[in-house]
């Protein structure tokens, strides 16, 4: 299967207190410090921390077309996922992608 890891493209964001919930990023007052990922996939071990993530999936070199894109989560344990995308427009809202 061909595509791209999203890893190394990733900004992550830890909530050691599980309190930001996705209507936070509607927000234009909510401006938390997303940090730079950097690796191919993610593992964070063991920790009660939630971890939000994003990134783009816009092709920055032409490619129009199918194409996918891959995000490897490297902890078995993990309890829970949860996957949203934003909708265009204003004010700013996301939905949750179904599994």
């Amino acid at each position: 299967m061909k595509g791209e890891f999203v890893g190394k493209s990733l900004q992550i964001l830890e909530d050691p207190e599980d309190s930001i919930r996705i209507q936070n990023f509607s927000d234009p007052y909510f401006n938390p410090d997303w940090a730079e990922f950097g690796k191919d996939s993610l593992s964070k071990g063991y920790t009660r921390s939630s971890f939000w993530l994003r990134f783009k999936t816009k092709r920055e070199d032409g490619f129009t077309g199918s194409h996918f894109w891959f995000l490897e989560l490297a902890n078995p344990a993990s309890e829970e996922f949860k996957l949203y995308k934003k909708i265009s427009g204003f004010p700013i809202r996301y939905e949750e992608v179904e599994k």
